[in-house]
């Protein structure tokens, strides 16, 4: 029982660390990512202009909250959490603007 329940803390640890280290490489990365799937959205034609500058915008914001959230030099666990929500809902946004069936071209 005592093993049982040290093993189920020490995953419970491990998880939540590996969550809470969202480092800004990964914030950037994922940004870059997102940014050229607007453009090739936007190239292709299943993503509008109108669309790709909302999704644009919504990009700007998360920079916005990256640098506020780096302001004091480190960016703590909630705030890295906070950020990957961001990304994630932004993420989400350009996916239902890429495949909504709607044909820009033609």
């Amino acid at each position: 029982m005592k093993n049982t329940f040290i093993l189920a803390a020490s995953f419970a640890l491990i998880a939540s660390a590996a969550i809470a280290q969202t480092t800004p490489a990964d914030i950037n990365t994922r940004q870059r990512a997102q940014h050229a799937r607007i453009a090739q959205g936007k190239h292709q034609g299943s993503v509008s202009r109108k669309e790709a500058h909302m999704l644009r915008m919504q990009q700007q914001h998360i920079r916005k909250a990256e640098c506020r959230a780096k302001a004091d030099g480190v960016v703590t666990p909630m705030e890295g959490r906070m950020l990957h929500q961001k990304q994630n809902h932004a993420n989400r946004s350009i996916h239902r603007a890429k495949h909504n069936d709607f044909n820009r071209k033609g």
